[in-house]
């Protein structure tokens, strides 16, 4: 149930675009639910839904923004003129509450079964939308396919273009022309890491992106190019031996020379491979200072000097100004290479998606914008059969240029007829400027950037504006509040940079919750920290404030950091969750099982050395084992071993090596070898090239519900944990997170101008290119970006928050300058390193429920764990076709209580099988009934432990599979799912009840939900 917030300053009846700046736990929810309902209870019609269109940027937030005003309608409903929400809704907009609660319940209904015009939706999809009403416009036909895998399908385009030119005698040969000046000019071009580094600049590219230059052109460039350097590089020599030539001639002495300065930029033209934009801000320095001789020297020396002075100074001004073009010049000739890649990568792209009749997600606001410039807004909405009077924006610090432009005629249009427009979003938490997320927009709302939109929309929007921030946070302790209003303030106040200051303008927030909770900072000196003894400290702390597992999340930058995380927790023996970061190729326990299958197969030496390395590093620990487990592979019997069968040969290794069957890596592995091996009929040496093929993109499941979760700060985004370690925060503000590459306009060179063109995003590079302003820019963004990734962090924490820095001796990055914050707090603790603030005597800021874990069930009587042969065993007798009802089954597996996750696995099994495209959709409809129906909600209510194809010995050793059981507290809940209605349903049901012991519950149900018809049928004994 949503609860009630702050009420918010009421606008006048002409300020209908609202526009509330929401910090981290302020209430945004709430507000976009509550306006969504005042918006519902306004329109005279019960079918007021169809005329409000609210945007968010995930289908998960969409999802979850559906099943909050659904369950608001519903609590309304329920609990009448009491409801809190109800009673607040009605005092504002002086509505009558009786009637209020009578049309929530009717309103639900008409959404429920007008379902499809519940026009709560990602950008994405509504883009979408208005492309297919577009379609002939656009030249599209009707039954076009969206590529959602971007970076594969580029990269599939990026191998076929390598196969391309290695079988194009031209391409190769231009290529190899390239290259060896590149080697000629001291420059190293690789052809493939530069294809690689393409990626990210072709995806901004627009999708209709012209080549700015032909393959001709870009020759002829190339040619005007190299001869330039080839002259400007004589020139150069011949201005330096001028100078060298004076000097002799007016018997300059080097004695005379402060430092030798003149001799060094006369000479430097020598070795000019070596000389960057440095030495020309040094020479500029010296002409500027004039510190060139000595002033010791003779008055008839100095009259000498002053003979020559002012003709050497010329030429040290020409050299200078010739350095300049050649550093351009040099550098251009570096990029064209990929330049023109990036040219035929884009004509190859465009070909490939006419020949799939398809467009990218990316190509959906491009395409939008074509529409939305040509036609009106009112024409628009006809045409996609919706007239969409109210629009609402979620979390708009995320939308990019495109995608606000594409909203802002819609947005005028709805302004225009009196419609309310909400928009909400917080600068702080811009995390996704690389998904071309602009913050700026939102900051400096109602202003309009684009200057074609400018005149003709700003002005309504200037009027219509309603700017509040909600300075309110419902979510965080006092002492986490407090923490990070100060924290934030005093970094800011030390950065002065304008977007920051602009974007943190509304920091300070006011604290809701009477619990104080903790605040632990540690400040370590370099290289000093101890991964998963700090980690075991703070798990530990939690665990005696009576905190669980699942109450922790600990959250890292990049996925290369879970993997340091992940392999502490596996040492820790502590049971953890990740939906992004649990790459099986990153697992030590995966890489030692490949490395014993390679050579027990192959007995190369390589493999064994790789072998008896990983598992130095794995058994580091625990000595005896690894010195058992080596002495076993001097004597390792291979005659036995290659009388195995495959799938037992897996068995064999993972038995060998005394490996933890916890271990969700080796679970991953074994389940997947084994499903390969006898479904698919691989061969193990077909298995071992499968993984180490796919191992680097394989991503395990591990579904244990007392779990820490590890999430990167991206994904944590939107979520609220009680218990947040942030272990590993030196992150360093590196300009080159974004791209590698940047596209830049008007390249001037002497005789010839580019008008686009691409630099490498560095600031030599862009220097060089004449555009350092690119870079500056750049540099300010990626300190906005990052300063936002810690904001987003440390906000996440409900009761306690446990951060680690390293105390960096490099003083100019933000995270020396957030330690130096840290130590000014009155509170640090110099001796021990040590911020902390807490109440000694506060235990848990939570009511912390009892739950039965995985060992109390463990010891249900009657349960065994069945090995894995043994189901192996049973696959291979029993094996059969698959069916639509074993197919949903395994769909169903997947799903705990988060939907999500099975519509995942359903596209995945699509992309990567060959189901029937009936069993597709089937599964999706079935799937979204569910979802949908309200009186099933609690089979995957999440505040219960969830076991999904559970399987049972019974009294007479018959394996018993269950499809789904629900444990909370004392009371066990068994759902048996059906496709097909069938004589011995019941039969079957009853038979689990009798045969599985559980004496532990005191209540214990049993229920068989059909799926086609949504029927749930209680069966009892």
């Amino acid at each position: 149930m949503l609860e009630v917030q702050q009420k918010p300053i009421q606008p006048r009846e002409d300020q209908n675009l609202l526009v509330y700046r929401s910090s981290a736990g302020s209430g945004k929810t709430y507000t976009l639910v509550k306006t969504y309902l005042i918006l519902l209870f306004q329109s005279p019609s019960d079918f007021g839904f169809k005329e409000i269109l609210a945007i968010t940027f995930t289908n998960k937030a969409a999802s979850e923004m559906k099943k909050k005003v659904l369950d608001a309608l519903d609590n309304i409903y329920r609990e009448g003129i009491n409801n809190k929400l109800a009673i607040e809704i009605s005092k504002e907009n002086n509505f009558d509450i009786n009637k209020l609660v009578k049309r929530a319940r009717i309103i639900s209904k008409k959404i429920l079964h007008n379902y499809k015009d519940f026009n709560l939706m990602t950008i994405d999809k509504f883009t979408n939308k208005v492309i297919r009403s577009f379609s002939n416009e656009l030249g599209l036909s009707n039954n076009y396919n969206i590529l959602l895998e971007e970076n594969e399908f580029i990269e599939e385009v990026i191998s076929e273009y390598i196969d391309e030119i290695s079988k194009d005698p031209n391409q190769l040969d231009i290529l190899q022309n390239m290259i060896d000046h590149s080697i000629g000019l001291g420059l190293k071009n690789n052809i493939e890491n530069q294809l690689n580094k393409l990626k990210k600049i072709i995806f901004k590219s627009n999708y209709k992106f012209q080549n700015p230059l032909s393959a001709e052109e870009t020759q002829k460039l190339r040619k005007f190019i190299f001869k330039e350097l080839k002259s400007n590089k004589k020139r150069l020599k011949d201005l330096g031996d001028s100078g060298l030539s004076l000097l002799n001639e007016y018997e300059i002495l080097d004695s005379w020379m402060l430092y030798g300065r003149i001799k060094v930029i006369l000479n430097s033209t020598n070795n000019l491979s070596k000389l960057s934009f440095r030495d020309i801000e040094k020479w500029n320095s010296w002409i500027e200072k004039e510190q060139w001789f000595k002033k010791s020297l003779k008055v008839q020396d100095l009259e000498t000097v002053s003979l020559v002075y002012d003709k050497i100074i010329s030429i040290i001004q020409n050299i200078i100004q010739d350095l300049i073009n050649w550093l351009k010049l040099l550098e251009v000739h570096k990029l064209i290479i990929p330049f023109s890649m990036v040219q035929s990568l884009m004509d190859k792209i465009i070909k490939e998606k006419t020949l799939q009749n398809a467009i990218l997600i990316s190509d959906f606001n491009d395409l939008v914008s074509d529409i939305i410039k040509d036609e009106p807004a009112g024409f628009i909405f006809e045409k996609i059969g919706s007239r969409f009077k109210f629009i609402l924006i979620d979390e708009f610090q995320d939308t990019s240029t495109l995608q606000w432009n594409n909203l802002i005629p819609l947005v005028h249009e709805s302004l225009s007829v009196g419609g309310k427009n909400l928009i909400v979003g917080d600068a702080k938490q811009a995390i996704y400027r690389w998904r071309n997320g602009n913050v700026n927009q939102f900051v400096n709302l109602p202003k309009i950037t684009d200057p074609n939109l400018k005149k003709l929309y700003e002005p309504l929007f200037d009027h219509s504006i309603f700017e509040d921030d909600l300075k309110n946070n419902w979510r965080s302790s006092i002492n986490i509040i407090n923490f990070n209003n100060w924290f934030f303030k005093q970094v800011v106040q030390n950065l002065e940079e304008p977007k920051i200051q602009q974007a943190y303008k509304g920091l300070h927030q006011n604290h809701q919750r009477k619990c104080e909770g903790l605040v632990n900072i540690r400040i370590y000196e370099k290289s000093n920290l101890d991964l998963t003894n700090y980690l075991e400290n703070c798990i530990s702390n939690a665990e005696l404030k009576g905190y669980q597992l699942n109450d922790i999340s600990i959250l890292v930058r990049s996925k290369k950091d879970a993997v340091n995380i992940i392999n502490s927790l596996l040492i820790l023996k502590k049971s953890f969750v990740s939906e992004d970061c649990l790459f099986l190729s990153s697992s030590i326990s995966y890489r030692i099982l490949y490395s014993f299958l390679s050579y027990l197969e192959g007995q190369e030496e390589r493999d064994f050395k790789i072998l008896n390395h990983l598992l130095d590093v794995y058994f580091s620990k625990n000595q005896s084992i690894l010195k058992k487990i080596k002495s076993q592979l001097l004597t390792f019997d291979f005659n036995s071993y290659n009388n195995l069968y495959d799938f037992q040969k897996i068995n064999f290794v993972i038995s060998f090596l005394n490996f933890n069957s916890n271990d969700p890596f080796v679970d991953f592995f074994m389940n997947l070898s084994n499903q390969l091996l006898i479904n698919e009929n691989f061969s193990i040496f077909e298995l071992l090239e499968y993984f180490k093929n796919k191992s680097g993109k394989l991503t395990i499941e591990n579904n244990s519900k007392n779990a820490i979760q590890i999430l990167t700060i991206h994904k944590s985004k939107g979520l609220e944990f009680p218990v947040v370690i942030v272990p590993l925060t030196n992150w360093h503000v590196n300009n080159s997170l974004d791209s590698p590459y940047e596209w830049v306009e008007n390249i001037v060179l002497e005789e010839e101008d580019i008008e686009l063109f691409i630099g490498e995003m560095t600031h030599k590079s862009l220097v060089h290119l004449g555009k350092e302003e690119i870079y500056k820019i750049e540099q300010e963004e990626v300190l906005l970006d990052t300063l936002n990734l810690y904001y987003v962090a440390f906000t996440r924490a409900v009761d306690q928050m446990y951060i680690s820095f390293e105390d960096s001796d490099k003083k100019n990055n933000l995270s020396s300058l957030m330690v130096s914050v840290i130590k000014n707090h009155k509170k640090y603790n110099s001796d021990l390193q040590l911020l902390q603030l807490y109440n000694s005597e506060e235990h848990s800021c939570k009511d912390i429920k009892k739950e039965i874990d995985n060992s109390d069930f463990l010891n249900l009587s009657n349960f065994k764990i069945i090995n894995e042969a043994e189901k192996i065993k049973e696959q291979l007798s029993f094996a059969s076709d698959l069916n639509f009802g074993t197919f949903f089954h395994d769909v169903m597996s997947k799903l705990f209580s988060d939907f999500s996750t099975a519509y995942y696995y359903l596209d995945q099994k699509k992309r990567t099988s060959t189901i029937n495209d009936e069993y597709y959709l089937n599964a999706k409809i079935y799937l979204n009934k569910i979802q949908d129906n309200k009186t099933l909600d609690f089979i995957f209510d999440s505040n219960q432990i969830i076991y999904n194809e559970k399987e049972f010995l019974s009294k007479d050793n018959e394996i018993l599979r269950l499809d789904r059981l629900m444990i909370t507290k004392d009371r066990a809940v068994i759902i048996d799912y059906k496709t097909t209605k069938g004589s011995n349903d019941l039969d079957q049901v009853r038979n689990y009840l009798k045969n599985i012991n559980l004496t532990a519950f005191k209540a214990i149900s049993a229920y068989l939900l059909y799926v086609k018809t949504q029927e749930l049928v209680e069966v009892t004994l």
